[in-house]
């Protein structure tokens, strides 16, 4: 639950395409809007220049020094800053989700904002990719607490997912790793969160759960869904610490959770597949009104191939970083999304893999990353969406180089899932995911460390 920050949003459902290019066609009451200088697309928004549509819409223009605007029409009064999303109708706080801009020595504003804010409809004809603007419709105003918003948090590599549903219900899915958390804790402190209702953990590996004792001592947690896996190592005996009285007691069962109009699905994969921590992960669909969202965690393609029933979703976050073990073209088939978002940060597996971004762009999905567009947030009414990315547009073609599987680190390499060491070259590791391995100087450290040198490659 969060504390209600007092005030409106007019939300700005914008149209395809991409920074700096030309929009389609703009009509307004049924005739060509006609412009000296031509309207942009700035980051999938549509700008137009500020006199052209406030004088076909019967507006006066006034600036009040260099920056601040007024536009008058009628009883209605609207201020704005150039290069601030803050604006005011009537008095009444608004955020525009892109700022107006000086484009070429000409003020440029967001189109949907001011025709909405001068009561004006604004359609857009997909088939004739026309934008029609009419005087005679009703501008859609929609209050911020009946909006969801589903923030993909930056936390380096690492997983962590903030969704802020209507009704004050605040879910985190993930938290990334111990070393982010004051990122965290810094960001829900900015949304206003005052606790959470549902902390959703879809695995224990450190980048997932490492956080969660800090943000736990910071911000209220009411309950907690995880898979049950229990893992011997000191951040997950931090973990439990901090959140086991709020845990669910059969976290392996399939859930559907309601909580206000979202419906959010817990799907766990077959136990079989528990000794592989990244396999373990819960997958998770939230759903509200007509716009679904997917998690996949960390696991990889064996689960995704035995996951059964409707998961088609406009959003999925991509499984394991980007992994190419992860995110099979038959997955993004069932999933079917419009819009695909890999958290990572620099790691030293070359994640995220070309051929998964490849396999997503094939399929027609937009894809973001955390490490390229920082903070990634969604808006929804159930119907419409938007996305506001920190920086940048959707990610083109571009990885960290892609690695080989065992790369030598020290003498002896284990896993952090059982208690043998082995030579790198030795067969038993040759598939052993790059995330569970646990590097060591020599022999004699990973012994003290408490493991067992595997029989097979009799490393010394």
């Amino acid at each position: 639950m969060k504390k209600i920050i007092p005030f409106i949003i007019l939300l700005s459902f914008l149209f395809s395409g991409n920074a700096w290019s030309q929009p389609q066609k703009i009509n307004v009451d049924g005739q060509e809007l006609k412009l000296e200088k031509p309207a942009v697309l700035l980051y999938n928004r549509t700008l137009v220049p500020l006199r052209a549509i406030c004088n076909k819409l019967g507006a006066e223009v006034k600036f009040n020094g260099e920056k601040e605007i007024s536009i008058l029409k009628e009883s209605k009064t609207i201020h704005l800053v150039l290069g601030s999303n803050r604006a005011t109708i009537n008095n009444n706080e608004y955020i525009m989700e892109i700022e107006p801009q000086l484009i070429n020595d000409t003020t440029y504003v967001p189109l949907r904002f001011i025709s909405e804010a001068l009561e004006c409809q604004v359609m857009y004809d997909k088939e004739k990719e026309i934008i029609n603007v009419s005087s005679k419709g009703s501008s859609k105003l929609i209050i911020e607490d009946q909006l969801t918003k589903v923030h993909y948090l930056n936390v380096g590599y690492g997983d962590c997912t903030y969704i802020d549903l209507p009704g004050n219900n605040d879910v985190l899915i993930d938290s990334g790793s111990s070393t982010r958390a004051d990122t965290v804790i810094g960001y829900l402190a900015k949304q206003n969160v005052k606790d959470i209702e549902l902390l959703i953990v879809t695995h224990p590996h450190e980048d997932h759960i490492g956080a969660i004792p800090a943000i736990a001592k910071e911000v209220p947690i009411k309950k907690v869904i995880d898979n049950g896996v229990v893992v011997p190592h000191e951040y997950y005996k931090n973990y439990r610490r901090a959140i086991w009285d709020k845990r669910d007691g059969n976290p392996d069962i399939k859930k559907t959770i309601k909580m206000g109009e979202a419906v959010i699905e817990i799907l766990p994969p077959s136990v079989s597949y528990f000794t592989n921590y990244n396999n373990s992960s819960l997958g998770v669909r939230v759903k509200v009104g007509n716009v679904a969202f997917f998690f996949a965690g960390d696991f990889e393609e064996l689960v995704e191939n035995e996951i059964k029933g409707n998961i088609k979703s406009q959003f999925l976050k991509v499984g394991h970083h980007g992994s190419g073990e992860a995110t099979s073209t038959d997955f993004i088939k069932k999933v079917s999304p419009d819009v695909a978002v890999i958290s990572v940060g620099s790691n030293p597996y070359g994640f995220p893999s070309n051929n998964v971004i490849a396999r997503l762009q094939k399929e027609g999905a937009r894809v973001f990353r955390t490490d390229v567009n920082g903070n990634i947030t969604v808006i929804t009414n159930g119907n419409d969406y938007n996305i506001i990315t920190e920086k940048g547009t959707e990610a083109d073609l571009i990885t960290n180089p892609e690695q080989d599987s065992i790369q030598n680190r020290g003498e002896v390499v284990a896993s952090d899932e059982d208690k043998f060491y082995h030579k790198p070259d030795c067969k038993l590791i040759k598939d052993l995911n790059v995330e569970n391995q646990v590097w060591f100087e020599n022999s004699l450290k990973a012994r003290g460390s408490g493991y067992i040198p595997c029989s097979d490659c009799d490393p010394k």
